[in-house]
């Protein structure tokens, strides 16, 4: 009977306390955290545990210069779900379609927008807007879009569990009766035994109904390099920092003395707490090595900008990486969040060396590199006999072998604050 009344009493109050399990929490908050804030959750996470202490760092500041470092503006759920559209989408109408709908998010991740008003302001269709809305639905934080709780549940469950699993089925026909309470009426109709109906209400319990809330807000002031490139001659060493590479100490001694008590809470305590050690030791080790291969795919790819040989980045979206990698966009787009890398000719922000699709071709050359190939054609112009957007254009294709349009020169020249072909003689 007690048994039962918690778990009606967990039930009603799926609203407002359903949060992710730690496991998945943790490995989320660690992937996505940079070196300062990863340090500062160890840290407190070792004040509530008795077995670990987090190893310190404090020698491994006197390596850099500070004053060097990247400052960056606060990271909200708004920067994040932007800087996904702009690396996984390329510059188009259903781009900015995309970006206004983010404009719709709560901050708590719910899409909250009068879809009448979306659709007349931006002359689209109703099929086009939930194309729009199933996109949003697909970027990180798992949940992000949805219209109410039984949406962001089933998006966060749809995610995570099997396409058979009975919580899925639960969240989509029998979300009332959830909320409501009437577990055994479900469990009936489901014709399922009271511990599968527990470990359906376990997965869904396991969920976020604020998957927005899962960002801090504070700023930051500076950025620390969690990966190095050391050169070796003619060749490069890729190593993460002792910032990028957090170690965690385990208390032998204590836990060694914690396993010679008799009391049964005591060692349940102490048990709990070991399992703890492992997940937080285990989700380190993996977004270290996740960490180190994306960056060697970064490096690989921008190393002639990195060391100052040419004055763009390669074309490399998430999408890229991903492929190579055989990881999700998501996992990427995690990895490279607020994380930089120190290089022989300075510090990079990780996401600074991804590029943008221009709107010309899927596989066409970056907005970057067209901008600057146009400032080129311009600079290189004859002073009495400047070139059309037309000439402009020619010019593209035969020394870049850039395809371009008239009349999208004109709209990066504009960008670009380079005067018409009138206005330069």
């Amino acid at each position: 009977m007690g048994m039962m009344i918690m778990t009606l009493k967990q039930v009603a109050a799926l609203k407002q306390s359903l949060v992710l399990n730690n496991t998945l929490q943790q490995s989320l908050k660690i992937l996505r955290s940079n070196s300062l804030d990863l340090l500062d959750y160890l840290k407190a996470r070792s004040l509530e545990n008795p077995l670990f202490e987090v190893g310190s760092v404090e020698a491994c500041t006197k390596e850099f210069n500070f004053d060097q470092l990247a400052a960056h503006g606060t990271g909200n759920l708004y920067d994040y779900l932007l800087e996904q559209v702009g690396y996984r989408f390329k510059a188009g109408k259903l781009q900015q379609l995309l970006q206004r709908l983010i404009l719709e998010v709560e901050p708590n991740g719910y899409l909250k927008v009068d879809e009448a008003r979306f659709i007349q302001e931006n002359q689209i269709d109703q099929t086009t807007y939930q194309d729009v809305v199933t996109l949003l639905q697909e970027l990180d934080p798992i949940g992000v879009g949805g219209r109410d709780a039984q949406e962001v549940l089933l998006l966060q469950a749809s995610a995570i569990y099997p396409a058979d699993d009975l919580s899925i089925l639960v969240i989509t026909d029998y979300f009332e009766q959830l909320l409501a309470g009437d577990i055994k009426q479900i469990q009936t109709q489901l014709a399922i035994s009271q511990d599968d109906m527990q470990s359906i209400l376990h997965k869904i319990g396991a969920l976020s109904l604020e998957p927005g809330n899962m960002f801090d807000d504070s700023p930051t002031n500076f950025q620390v390099p969690d990966v190095i490139i050391k050169m070796n001659g003619s060749r490069y060493q890729l190593l993460l920092t002792e910032f990028g590479r957090p170690t965690l100490i385990f208390e032998h001694a204590s836990y060694a003395q914690f396993q010679k008590e008799v009391d049964v809470a005591t060692k349940q305590y102490i048990q709990q707490k070991y399992a703890e050690y492992q997940i937080l030791n285990t989700s380190l080790h993996k977004r270290g090595q996740t960490l180190l291969m994306v960056a060697e795919v970064l490096i690989k790819a921008q190393w002639d900008y990195i060391t100052g040989k040419q004055a763009y980045p390669n074309q490399l979206i998430l999408r890229d990486i991903a492929n190579q990698l055989q990881l999700s966009e998501s996992t990427i787009s995690r990895t490279i969040k607020e994380k930089s890398i120190r290089t022989p000719n300075g510090i990079y922000l990780l996401r600074n060396l991804l590029t943008k699709r221009s709107t010309i071709l899927e596989e066409g050359p970056t907005l970057t590199q067209t901008h600057i190939a146009i400032q080129t054609v311009v600079k290189e112009e004859e002073a009495h006999h400047p070139l059309s957007d037309q000439k402009i254009a020619d010019q593209l294709k035969v020394k870049y072998d850039i395809k371009v349009a008239r009349r999208t020169v004109a709209k990066y020249r504009q960008e670009l604050g380079i005067a018409n072909k009138a206005d330069r003689k």
